[in-house]
């Protein structure tokens, strides 16, 4: 009643061994180029985030620039602000105050 259990060092020779790579070199090679794809891949994402993140912080940096330069217009186009840059010149300032022009609907 002694059943006698198959080495396993021999089943491992099998799959392991050289004669069972030589039979399936096409196959290992395959696994070898899906692994340098998968490398290439990776370093291939990782440059392009990297240029991601500098684009946004040049597009932050742009809208920055863009919200101060307008609101130092916006402050410099004031009425108040262009009396005072033309206090030295006579007669430049209208005394009558802007009117609203409505047109009539016929």
């Amino acid at each position: 009643m002694s059943e006698k259990k198959p080495k396993s060092k021999h089943k491992r020779r099998k799959l392991f061994g050289l004669p069972s790579i030589a039979k399936n070199m096409s196959y290992v090679m395959f696994i070898g180029l899906l692994g340098l794809v998968y490398i290439f891949n990776s370093h291939y994402a990782e440059g392009n985030l990297r240029k991601t993140k500098k684009l946004e912080n040049k597009i932050r940096e742009a809208k920055w620039e863009y919200m101060s330069i307008k609101s130092d217009i916006m402050q410099k186009s004031t009425r108040s602000e262009i009396i005072r840059k033309l206090d030295g010149y006579e007669g430049l300032e209208s005394k009558n105050l802007p009117r609203k022009i409505e047109a009539s609907k016929s």
